[in-house]
């Protein structure tokens, strides 16, 4: 069943997240007119993106637990480079 909505005072459209079903904050979407319809279709660009970043995150936890494997207890990074610049 679908439902009315109507433009602002700018003429801009806003559909409500009840409207597209679950959503996450900043989903991006692709619109399309066709004729008179407005068709509204996830961004497909946007999920890979999403899963590019996904597997940036999981390479940097890998690094950090393997540095965290050879890293000194009680020695902050800050220390480190104190160090090195001395």
């Amino acid at each position: 069943m679908g439902q009315v909505i109507e433009t602002d005072e700018q003429g801009q459209l806003v559909i409500t997240a009840e409207l597209l079903g679950s959503v996450q904050p900043h989903s991006r979407y692709k619109v399309e007119a066709i004729g008179t319809r407005l068709v509204v279709e996830p961004d497909p660009a946007a999920e890979q993106r999403r899963q590019a970043y996904e597997e940036w995150l999981k390479e940097w936890d890998e690094l950090a637990e393997e540095i965290g494997k050879v890293w000194p207890a009680g020695v902050s990074a800050v220390d480190v480079v104190s160090e090195m610049r001395r």
